[in-house]
Formats: C-alpha cells, sequence, structure tokens
C-alpha cells in the first residue's frame, strides 16, 4: 500500500497466504514419510481440517478500509469550531483533540479530527486507497450533526483514468434534533453512510466541503466496508477475525499451548508498582465548586460540598435537600471541594472583597470543623494571581490536607523560556537528554510560577501540582 497512514485491513490475503502455508507443511510431511505414525497422521489431518476452516472464513469475509481524518493530505492549520475564529481558506484544519463536547460523546477516533470554516465552500484533503476487491461498500463517515442546520460536504472516490462517484453528506440530520446532547452542544457526532460501486486497485479518496453552511463542518474518520450489516454507533469498527480470536481466549485458553513468553507464571508487583493514594485515603472524587453555600452559617443550606450547574435543578436541588444529613452523592466524605485558581485564593480571609472575604472564612471555618476532609484546587487556564497573605499563611497550615491543584492537559500550565529550552535540548542524542533537559526546564518555570503566586521561594513547588495529560501523555507522562 502506498500511503501507511491509510489503516487498512487487509486480512483475507493474509489468510490465503496462510493456508497455502499450512497446506504446503502437511502436503511435504505427508510426502517425506509414506508410513505415518498415528500421532502424525492425526497431526497433519487436524492442519488439513485448519486450512479448510481458513479458507471457509476467507470467502466469507468482508473487506473494510479504516481512514482517519487528520491523515489526509492536504490538512493544514487548525480549525476548532468551538474556538474564537474558526475560519479556513480552501484547506480543511486540524480540529483536535477536542474537550468537553467531543468528550461527552465518547471522543474523537484516533483522537482528532478535522474542520473548515463555515463559509469555505472549497477545502479539499485527500488520499490515495487501494480497493481490495471489486463490489458494493457502504461509505461511512461520522461527522459534526449541526443542531437546526444543514452540515453539508462531499466524498468523492476516483479510480485512476475513471469516473468519479460522488457521495454528498448533513444534507439532512442523522442525529435527532431533541437528542440531549445536541440540545446542550448545539451538536453530536452523528454516522451517515453512503453506497458505492467500486473497482480493485488504486482509487483517490476527497474530502470536499462543496458549500457554505451556517457552522463549520468537523469529520472525524471515513470508514468503506463491504460489511452490510455494520452500523456505527460512535467507533465502533466492523468485524475482523482477529477479534474472534481473542474473545475465544476470553472463554478459556486451552492448557495445552505452550505460552509464547520465556517466564510463566504468578508473579508479585513490587510495592513500588502499588498506586498510592492521597493520605492512603484510596479514592477521592475532587469536585468543581463555585460556592461555598454549604459552608455558611444558614441552618436551611444544604451542609455538604455540592456543585450544579443547571439554574431549575439547582434550586429544585437546594429546596429539596435543605438541612438534609444524607444528600444523594454530596454526602459521600470522599467528595472533596475543588477550587479554581493558580493559588488558594479561597483560603483569602484578608480579601479586599467583602463576598469573597466571607466565602474564604466560611470555606476555612468548615476546614477546621471537618478536620479530616481534604481540599484541593484546579488550576486550568488561570493567571499565575499573587495571593493574599492570609491566603499564604491559611495555605501553610491546611497543606497537609490539600490533595493538589489539578493541572488538566498540561504538565502546570507555566511557560518555558523557549530560548532556554532551544538551547538546552540542542545537544541531545537520546529520549533520556531530552527527558533530562525538559525535566530541568519544566522545574524551573514551575518554581517561577509559584514565586509569582506566592511572593516568595516556595519550597517543593511541583509537590502538589496534579498534571492531568492528554494529548501531551505520550511526551510527558515519563517526566511527572
Amino acid at each position: 500500500m502506498q500511503n501507511s497512514k491509510c489503516k487498512i485491513q487487509h486480512w483475507r490475503r493474509s489468510f490465503v497466504y496462510y493456508v497455502f502455508v499450512i497446506l504446503w507443511v502437511a502436503r511435504r510431511g505427508a510426502g517425506c514419510q509414506p508410513a505415518l505414525q498415528p500421532a502424525r497422521r492425526r497431526r497433519y489431518s487436524r492442519a488439513w481440517w485448519l486450512a479448510l476452516v481458513l479458507l471457509a472464513v476467507s470467502a466469507s469475509a468482508h473487506e473494510t478500509i479504516w481512514i482517519e481524518a487528520e491523515h489526509l493530505e492536504g490538512v493544514r492549520g487548525y480549525c476548532w469550531p468551538a474556538g474564537p475564529n474558526p475560519k479556513t481558506d480552501g484547506h480543511w484544519g486540524i480540529s483536535g483533540p477536542g474537550w468537553a463536547a467531543e468528550w461527552t460523546q465518547g471522543g474523537e477516533s484516533g483522537f482528532m479530527s478535522i474542520a473548515c470554516g463555515a463559509d469555505d465552500d472549497k477545502a479539499v484533503a485527500g488520499v490515495g486507497v487501494e480497493v481490495p476487491v471489486a463490489g458494493t461498500y457502504q461509505v461511512w463517515v461520522r461527522f459534526r450533526d449541526n443542531r437546526e442546520a444543514t452540515s453539508r460536504f462531499q466524498v468523492r472516490l476516483t479510480p485512476p483514468g475513471g469516473q468519479p462517484t460522488i457521495l454528498t453528506y448533513g444534507e439532512r440530520p442523522v442525529i435527532e434534533e431533541d437528542n440531549e446532547l445536541k440540545l446542550y452542544w448545539d451538536w453530536a457526532f452523528g454516522w451517515e453512510s453512503h453506497e458505492a460501486a467500486l473497482t480493485p486497485g488504486q482509487a483517490r479518496l476527497e474530502l470536499l466541503s462543496a458549500f457554505k453552511e451556517k457552522a463549520c463542518r468537523q469529520v472525524d474518520c471515513i470508514v468503506l466496508t463491504t460489511d452490510k450489516t455494520y452500523r456505527p454507533l460512535i467507533k465502533e469498527r466492523p468485524a475482523h477475525p482477529a477479534w474472534d480470536v481473542l474473545k475465544a481466549y476470553a472463554k478459556g485458553i486451552d492448557p495445552a499451548l505452550k505460552p509464547l513468553a520465556r517466564r510463566v507464571g504468578e508473579f508479585a508487583l513490587p510495592e513500588s508498582w502499588k498506586p498510592r493514594t492521597f493520605r492512603d485515603k484510596g479514592f477521592l472524587y475532587l469536585w468543581n465548586m463555585d460556592q461555598v453555600k454549604w459552608a455558611a452559617s444558614d441552618p436551611k443550606r444544604v451542609p455538604h460540598p455540592y456543585h450544579l450547574r443547571d439554574k431549575d435543578v439547582l434550586e429544585a436541588f437546594e429546596k429539596k435537600y435543605a438541612a438534609a444529613a444524607q444528600v444523594p452523592i454530596f454526602s459521600d466524605p470522599r467528595i472533596v471541594p475543588t477550587f479554581h485558581g493558580a493559588g488558594p485564593k479561597i483560603l483569602a480571609t484578608d480579601a479586599k472583597d467583602a463576598k469573597q472575604k466571607q466565602a474564604a472564612e466560611d470555606f476555612v471555618r468548615w476546614l477546621d470543623a471537618n478536620a479530616d476532609r481534604p481540599w484541593a484546587m484546579m488550576m486550568n487556564y488561570a493567571p499565575n494571581e499573587p495571593v493574599t497573605p492570609a491566603a499564604r499563611e491559611n495555605f501553610l497550615k491546611y497543606r497537609e490536607r490539600y490533595a493538589g491543584n489539578i493541572s488538566g492537559e498540561n504538565l502546570g500550565y507555566f511557560d518555558f523560556d523557549a530560548a532556554a529550552l532551544k538551547a538546552a535540548t540542542a545537544q541531545a542524542k537520546t529520549r533520556r537528554d531530552l527527558a533530562a533537559a525538559l525535566t530541568t526546564g519544566a522545574l524551573q518555570a514551575n518554581a517561577a510560577k509559584y514565586r509569582a503566586v506566592f511572593g516568595q521561594e516556595w519550597p517543593d513547588a511541583y509537590r502538589e501540582v496534579i498534571p492531568c495529560l492528554s494529548c501531551g501523555m505520550t511526551a510527558f507522562a515519563p517526566l511527572c
């Protein structure tokens, strides 16, 4: 296959290859020893039966071509529909990895997708594919189905020197307009399929924006399959014989089979491999909070840390569970109240703003009354706002109960010195060299961050940072 980025499952040819290998081995064994012993005769008989089974599976197998949209040629730049200016000019751009909207829908296949601007009707991206067998293919596309608007684009399939097949998608909703996620985000990922009669050999697949629309077009992946029973809902893939083998293993593995591993048996994990928890408390829920009414002195308050977003739900919740000792979910002591900020401004009992000062006093009183309860922060996109003297003093008082500061999709929301980092990595020859340089630069940048937040050198400045990486996991997880 010419383009390795196009994930094509050509397992039928592999099956046929292995069938002939098995037949050759069986025939050679039988020919070399005319007077076979019974055990060997049974062995060769089983080989023939296995070959027949493989041929039967191969004959009934379907062909599938799975293409990640971000692997198409011609994708350049960035276009995130939820961003401030999602525009393109005759090209598709990377959109992803997405966040809340995409994650609540199972995320993007391959962790990425592509998009084009609403008014861009000339965006084109494509890839060469190898059609394995002639037939009618179902051409499925997972894409952004915008609410109360069309989301049109096209897929064009062109054989060398032949006439193109053009398929149009997004002309009508594929997800019902009152779908919960579609109502919440104004769009939802959906799948749409059209048929295309294809001949074996090379073909060009292209993704065309083709139309001006009210909202961005966003495409996750494209699937060509001869399996007419395939009906994806989220990111399911067509059936594959390899999965059948693995599923069979789940029911039990023949004990007579020889393990491939050199070492077999039960092995106890070393102590260092066992996951540690905060203060050995086990699992905790770090729950975002935007208020501390639950820590105030009003006897009619809901007396447990809670956070709900929708106004009508919040009002009904506070009315029903006022002064309640037991509240679904929120009376669980494993819930850790978590506040937004680079530093502990929730502890600023000397704040100039009266509401902030009162909230801090209420929360500190709650911490004193609940000596076994931890607390936490979340720094996502928060500026390095200096904290007050009282906030700094209270932080030291309650630091042992501080579960940490969540750094979502980032090592710690600090800024690397680009020039210094370039110089530090210039002589790196190995991944270990790079890791050492990045670690030094990251710790220095993090120390500078907390120097700005606390107004002084801060010991163990990275001690409570909780890096929750997503797209940077592969690169940076070894550094944490």
